[in-house]
């Protein structure tokens, strides 16, 4: 990685086949490319965890250090479709899924409501997970666009990521959506991972972890679940520790290391703040 410094300056980060990390500065030509690329932009003067180890002895070397403790905010999670407001805005959700209320058939479950779409089968639970069946057999629902003889891991990225942006967006407040991964499964499935962020952290929610999970079968989707949470701010600032010191709690609770992350972790009711948490 080429990094960009105050006065110019430029510093390469890199690691060797000894699994090692390494810096050094870089000057002339390489350097110059870089201060203009960077423009306008400030340094914020981060550093790796590697460049003081004295400090952050036990993190993955990779680990970035912003100068100053992250500014977090508290904020209150609930569930946006539960049995009180689903019935009003039954037309809006199943709008943003591409389900045309008038064409279903709706009836209470045990544990929420389910609508049949044509052949296809979506169960709206009490508890904001909407989980979709796609039928065996008929017109896909959610077909993928592609240009070869298969889609490519990146359209099949692309038909998730904007069925979970017209599906979410509009329920869940004040956060945003990222791509959390893909994993294929042994019988030619691919499943892709979306989930919540709130000031730039991610989302635990609930055991599963994600927002949003979108199972394609060929050439399209053909079940996804979705965890509708919302987030509003309460405006109370958020109490994570400074990187140093959590890093020295770290080393207490699991002497092996690993990787700090800040999280939220959404549980299911109530308010969320973030925390440290240490990724293997």
């Amino acid at each position: 990685m080429l990094a960009g410094e105050a006065g110019g300056a430029a510093s390469l980060y890199f690691t060797a086949g000894d699994g090692l990390f390494y810096v050094c500065r870089v000057s002339g030509e390489a350097g110059a490319r870089l201060t203009a690329l960077a423009g306008e932009l400030l340094p914020n003067r981060a550093l790796f965890a590697f460049e003081q180890p004295e400090l952050y002895e036990g993190l993955d070397p990779y680990v970035m250090i912003l100068s100053e403790p992250p500014v977090t905010q508290t904020y209150e999670a609930y569930n946006p479709i539960g049995p009180e407001t689903v019935e009003a805005g039954m037309g809006a959700l199943l709008k943003g899924l591409s389900i045309q209320l008038q064409a279903s058939s709706v009836y209470e479950a045990a544990n929420g409501r389910r609508v049949r779409a044509g052949k296809d089968t979506l169960l709206i639970g009490n508890d904001g997970t909407v989980t979709f069946h796609a039928a065996d057999s008929g017109e896909p629902r959610y077909p993928v666009s592609y240009a070869g003889e298969q889609p490519t891991a990146g359209e099949l990225t692309e038909t998730a990521r904007t069925l979970v942006e017209e599906g979410l967006s509009a329920w869940c407040g004040e956060a945003g959506l990222y791509l959390m991964g893909a994993e294929q499964g042994q019988d030619g499935e691919t499943a892709v991972y979306f989930g919540y962020l709130l000031d730039g952290a991610a989302v635990t929610v609930g055991a599963q972890g994600y927002a949003a999970r979108v199972v394609f079968h060929g050439a399209q989707v053909s079940e996804y679940t979705f965890h509708y949470r919302a987030y509003r701010a309460t405006g109370t600032a958020g109490a994570a520790l400074p990187e140093v010191q959590a890093a020295a709690a770290m080393r207490v609770v699991r002497p092996e290391g690993g990787e700090l992350q800040l999280r939220y972790l959404d549980a299911g009711s109530g308010q969320v703040s973030a925390d440290w948490v240490v990724q293997s």
